[in-house]
């Protein structure tokens, strides 16, 4: 808890207050991490065990970067908004008298609004970690370690396959986190100094 608590108060920006963000372990084999709206961090003993402290800040930016960006707050009302647009067009197609057409109308609203939030849900994702990326690097962690570590989690994990994961992935598949944090790195942290290191 006091490796996590140190790691998470240099992560947190100057505008949010430090007091806010409460630290748990959970002892639990597996890799995860996860931030709640109120600023609660939820770390597993696994992820703690398997990574140096530059992985896990990494890790931990992403789901600050969640509570920062309000992402949980959007994301119940983007819901709210297409489950009721999803009501309505399901309510809508009840009016076809065709029984085949009508459920391929319901299969075809439901697909797509479960791609729909999912979509959205990744959108989220992938800018917490474009965000926790830039909160590893201002607090002075080496972000070069990113990309490798989203490999190492698509190894661990395998995921989805990319079609698949397009309907019913909340986030992006781990090699495209990967690529997409090589090209965060080149574009914005090659030359730059961490604002915890600047004069």
């Amino acid at each position: 808890v006091d490796r996590v608590r140190h790691i998470v108060d240099r992560l947190v920006p100057p505008y949010q207050n430090r007091e806010d963000f409460r630290i748990y372990v959970i002892d639990n084999e597996e890799w995860n991490a996860m931030a709640a709206p109120n600023g609660s961090v939820f770390v597993f003993s696994g992820l703690l065990r398997d990574m140096d402290d530059d992985e896990v800040a990494i890790v931990l930016g992403h789901e600050l970067g969640h509570v920062t960006h309000e992402h949980s707050r959007r994301e119940y009302k983007k819901s709210m908004l297409v489950s009721l647009l999803g009501w309505g067009a399901t309510a809508a197609v009840d009016s076809i008298d065709n029984d085949g057409a009508r459920i391929a109308s319901k299969v075809g609203i439901y697909v797509g609004t479960l791609a729909w939030m999912n979509g959205y849900g990744r959108a989220a994702e992938d800018q917490a970690d474009r965000v926790g990326l830039r909160y590893a690097f201002e607090a002075g962690y080496d972000v070069s370690k990113g990309p490798k570590l989203w490999e190492r989690f698509a190894q661990k994990s395998r995921g989805l396959p990319k079609a698949l994961n397009f309907f019913l992935g909340g986030h992006s598949v781990a090699k495209d986190r990967a690529r997409n944090l090589e090209e965060q790195i080149r574009f914005n942290y090659t030359d730059e100094e961490p604002a915890l290191f600047k004069k």
